[in-house]
């Protein structure tokens, strides 16, 4: 294939004859040899050259020279995304009229599209705060003087490739573009994160979750799989940044339910899922997870097992403020702070259960209890520096706390029913349950 002519008519038998692996040849940025040199010295086609092309695969031919061209003759990084860019989107624009033969050379293209990005970037980093991000809402006069950057470039574009294969009407699922939605969703919303746009993420998962479309099924196959786990993980965050605990533990247990037909080749996509799903569990159902865990995870044995949780099973106030503090950078990186701090309350619960225990060692069956032990154990929890000299605690320390604040935190835990009983303000105590069931277990709670 030495000549234009001769390129031009593998394209379009290629599109005639629904070819899809010689398509994806005859449009990729690495040819083989010596077809990339020979193609970057085609001429430009003109309209007579593209007469018997099919329908809007004549952009498609020309940017793909543009693009040889680019690279093999001018051999520029900034050019070859600009011009690869376009051929993505001339690309998508063919593909409306098709149906899914035309995936395999589309997502060839996106992925080296990427790969070029990611070139430029490791040559050339972007600093994303300079440029301002396009609102959609912007006129056409007002888009053209926006100055966007390469990482939104591309999210407009791939953002193009998922409404091309969600909106695909084709009933046929077998057919149809929607069997690589997966593909773009989970770029696209990696993408957003990147960009700091979750506005944008959240409003991609919720076009997917209302369309009324049939979708793939996430295990259909190994790109699928692929792409459905990072998606799930990044519809857990969002879910996590809402507040909604039990919707982001759903999507991030399907998402270790694919992992697990290659567990093994993806500890590291594991030990991130799991970062997310440890503290949800503890906090949606009172889950902790089994010794052998922890021997899997080291990384996770440090931050959760030797620290956080630790705190949490001893009632240790202060040890959980440290620790608060201590991975405040990695709890905020994950979206895991606010979740970490409502896990406060467990830790709180856990110092009532001990103050409970102490009181009832002394005063068996004791079910009535002032505020003021409360009140003491919570002050000590904090502010004890375990002097060595003799130093009454009780009688000596300066409250920071008020006997009110007791009062709230453990209303707040009857509330939650964490704690089964009532407390008398009156007279200043709670009252806890007799039937020896005070405490009920987190997960009927």
């Amino acid at each position: 294939m030495s000549d234009l002519a001769s390129y031009i008519q593998q394209v379009n038998r290629a599109v005639l004859n629904q070819d899809a692996i010689t398509l994806k040849e005859c449009l990729t940025i690495n040819p083989a040899r010596p077809q990339g040199e020979i193609r970057s010295k085609f001429p430009e086609p003109s309209d007579f050259d593209l007469y018997q092309t099919p329908e809007r695969f004549g952009d498609v031919i020309k940017n793909y020279l543009k693009l040889m061209k680019v690279v093999y003759i001018e051999k520029s990084l900034q050019g070859a995304f600009d011009c690869f860019n376009e051929l993505v989107l001339s690309l998508l624009r063919a593909a409306d009229k098709h149906t899914n033969w035309i995936n395999v050379p589309v997502l060839n293209s996106c992925g080296e599209l990427m790969s070029v990005y990611k070139v430029k970037e490791m040559n050339d980093p972007e600093d994303l705060a300079i440029f301002e991000f396009q609102d959609i809402e912007m006129d056409m006069n007002e888009q053209m003087k926006v100055k966007r950057s390469g990482l939104e470039t591309l999210s407009i574009t791939i953002h193009k490739g998922f409404t091309t294969c969600l909106n695909d009407k084709n009933p046929d699922l077998r057919n149809s573009k929607r069997v690589d939605v997966y593909y773009f969703l989970a770029i696209l919303i990696r993408i957003y994160f990147k960009l700091g746009k979750l506005d944008l993420a959240k409003s991609v998962q919720k076009t997917l979750n209302d369309t009324r479309l049939e979708l793939p099924n996430m295990r259909s196959s190994i790109s699928n799989k692929k792409h459905s786990i990072m998606y799930l993980y990044y519809s857990g965050l969002m879910y996590l940044d809402n507040g909604e605990y039990v919707k982001s533990e759903i999507e991030l247990n399907k998402a270790m339910d694919i992992l697990g037909d290659y567990q093994s080749k993806k500890n590291k996509q594991t030990q991130q899922i799991m970062m997310l799903l440890l503290p949800l569990k503890l906090y949606n159902c009172g889950k902790l997870p089994v010794k052998s865990f922890w021997l899997r995870y080291p990384n996770l044995r440090v931050m959760y097992r030797d620290n956080i949780f630790k705190a949490i099973r001893e009632g240790n106030l202060a040890k959980f403020n440290e620790c608060m503090e201590k991975f405040q950078t990695i709890l905020l990186t994950n979206h895991l702070y606010v979740l970490i701090e409502k896990l406060r309350m467990y830790c709180q619960l856990s110092l009532v259960k001990k103050t409970y225990n102490i009181v009832n060692e002394f005063k068996p069956n004791t079910y009535i209890i002032a505020l003021s032990a409360f009140h003491l154990a919570f002050e000590f929890s904090q502010y004890n520096k375990n002097n060595e000299t003799q130093f009454d605690f009780a009688n000596n320390h300066s409250y920071n706390t008020s006997l009110d604040e007791i009062e709230c935190i453990l209303a707040n835990l009857i509330a939650s029913k964490k704690v089964r009983g009532y407390i008398s303000h009156g007279n200043r105590c709670i009252v806890f349950a007799k039937d020896g069931n005070a405490f009920p277990k987190l997960s009927q709670s």
